[in-house]
């Protein structure tokens, strides 16, 4: 029979005669009769514990400003209240007045203590001291200042060679050699059968000795374990939806050591069993590491900083980022179209633009690459990725360069090879030649009607430049011959926000004006998912061929058994000649 203990007392409302413990008697009176404890204590009597008279001494201050007494706890809201300047501001010109700091900065400037600030060589005799130092005068955490003048601004990574990065600590040996399930017994070599006996050994009789002093250790308990990650059900249920996941079992299934936890996979709508709170999906994982670990690959493979994935811990709500390269702060996520549709995969119009604006809100640029353009056009993602990370070795100067108008033989071939989009319908076609080799194409077309109209109006449709070369100065190159022969009025571009960075970009850089953000525009999936362009499917194309002219266009699509998915929408530029001349 378990025993409880430390069980709290109860107490009798004297207003309406109810029992309530000690704990929520307070409450109980504030809220159910409006009065306060004291009140209830004036005319009811004392209930609540009193406290033993305390034995520690307040050190009091006296204000530099106004020459009143204020303990040493108050006086920061003091000079916070009623003189409108913060500690710092005080102690900088009227000293320090909190005694423990007054001691530490006197080791400060000592020259005794075996530990160096490898800021400046002072010594100190604690780490406390040093660390303390370091956050007042040099205005660095412990980590930062680890990370930046022991590890010399490279964060550590697990000697397994995975390049995966470990924890710094303030204290020698200042990181963590592996990741866990990354050291020796994992990499091909094996403990000694001695040695196993030993740790065997060694955990029986810890147990063994916990039995006999009638201990049950809790550490290792299920409900524990969930507690010290995750804190509450709430905050582990709202991990678990950013997964596609929802908790079937109760609280009490949950915490029981002998029982799997039931779960349901939201994009299938399968249920699975596990023992770990740490859930990922079995219908889902296959599907999706697969290419994501290719896309993981080849940025390694490419790219010599730190690599974290699946990481929850870098956008505010939690959301989790495929693959997070800290130096460089860009996000890149793999979108399967397949579990990124609207229908199957419950993503909105919303979801992907939501999470670059969440990203790009903390300073990270998130690009967003859906599964058909890694099957079907992989050459050209990884360019784009590679362009993002390194610079390409072979340089290209466009004065160096000549530029021809091309034909559609020419034009389409290489947009095909080049440009994510491939081929387009443009009235002009610019190419850049090095030594009669073309290095880059620029197209432009008329907008059609719903972008506007009017004369000398058009829309810069295409840039693609070769994957060999970085051709500095293309772009412009290309542009100013585009004005100077054709004279354009008004130019207009759209860059798709899954790619390109809201500022600093090639389109500012040639002259061009944001003007607007579109909305998150949809595409239909066909066979083997590829994203099939709405204006295929017109509603009124839709009705032609039989379909009920009192449905939407989606409810038509959705009945011949198509899915949709959204993208980011796009940034709209413009140049005129107003532009130019300002």
């Amino acid at each position: 029979m378990r025993t409880v203990v430390n069980k709290p007392k109860s107490k009798t409302c004297e207003i309406c005669e109810g029992s309530f413990s000690l704990y929520s008697f307070a409450s109980h009176i504030r809220l159910a009769h409006n009065i306060t404890s004291d009140e209830y204590a004036t005319k009811y009597g004392e209930f609540r514990k009193i406290k033993p008279a305390s034995t520690r001494t307040i050190k009091k201050v006296t204000c530099a400003i106004c020459n009143k007494e204020y303990s040493s706890v108050g006086m920061f809201s003091h000079l916070r209240d009623t003189h409108q300047i913060t500690k710092d501001e005080y102690v900088t010109k009227f000293g320090e007045y909190n005694a423990k700091k007054e001691k530490l900065n006197v080791v400060s400037t000592g020259e005794s203590g075996n530990l160096i600030c490898l800021i400046d060589g002072k010594r100190f005799e604690t780490p406390k001291q040093l660390y303390g130092y370091v956050h007042r005068i040099h205005q660095l955490s412990a980590n930062e200042y680890v990370l930046k003048y022991i590890f010399n601004g490279i964060q550590p990574t697990c000697k397994c060679g995975c390049g995966t990065t470990v924890p710094i600590l303030t204290h020698i040996p200042y990181r963590i050699d592996y990741v866990s399930g990354h050291n020796k017994s994992t990499l091909g070599f094996h403990f000694s059968s001695d040695s196993k006996k030993q740790m065997r050994q060694k955990a029986v009789d810890r147990l063994n000795k916990d039995r006999e002093l009638g201990i049950v250790s809790p550490r290792h308990t299920r409900k524990v374990i969930f507690l010290r990650v995750y804190k509450n059900i709430e905050t582990y249920k709202e991990t678990l939806r950013n997964r596609n996941i929802d908790i079937i079992s109760d609280e009490i299934d949950m915490f029981d050591d002998k029982k799997e936890m039931l779960f349901l996979c939201l994009e299938t709508r399968k249920t699975f069993s596990q023992r770990s709170f740490d859930v990922v999906s079995p219908f889902l994982e296959k599907t999706r590491s697969k290419e994501q670990d290719g896309v993981s690959s080849f940025i390694r493979s490419i790219y010599s900083g730190s690599v974290i994935e699946n990481t929850q811990k870098v956008l505010p709500n939690g959301k989790e980022i495929d693959i997070y390269l800290p130096d460089v702060k860009i996000g890149i996520e793999y979108n399967g179209n397949y579990y990124h549709s609207e229908s199957v995969g419950k993503k909105d119009s919303k979801y992907h633009i939501g999470k670059t604006l969440e990203a790009n809100g903390i300073g990270i640029h998130l690009v967003q690459i859906f599964s058909d353009e890694w099957l079907y056009k992989k050459d050209i993602v990884k360019e784009k990725i590679r362009r993002l990370l390194v610079p390409t070795k072979s340089k290209i100067f466009a004065r160096k360069c000549l530029v021809k108008e091309i034909g559609v033989g020419d034009k389409n071939p290489f947009l095909e090879k080049y440009h994510i989009q491939g081929e387009d319908k443009s009235e002009t076609k610019l190419g850049l030649f090095f030594t009669d080799e073309l290095v880059a194409v620029m197209t432009f077309s008329q907008p059609n009607v719903s972008k506007g109209g009017g004369e000398g109006f058009v829309e810069l449709s295409r840039f693609a430049t070769k994957f060999d070369y970085q051709v500095i100065g293309a772009a412009g190159k290309l542009f100013s011959y585009y004005i100077k022969k054709y004279s354009p009025a008004r130019i207009i571009t759209y860059a798709d926000r899954r790619w390109t960075r809201s500022t600093g970009n090639l389109y500012t850089q040639i002259g061009f004006v944001k003007i607007d953000e579109t909305t998150p525009n949809y595409f239909y999936l066909g066979r083997g998912l590829r994203r099939l362009h709405r204006f295929q499917f017109t509603k009124s194309t839709l009705v032609s061929s039989g379909g009920d002219p009192t449905k939407t266009e989606w409810e038509l699509m959705q009945e011949l058994g198509y899915d949709r998915i959204w993208d980011c929408g796009h940034l709209k530029y413009e140049w005129t000649t107003q532009v130019k001349s300002g």
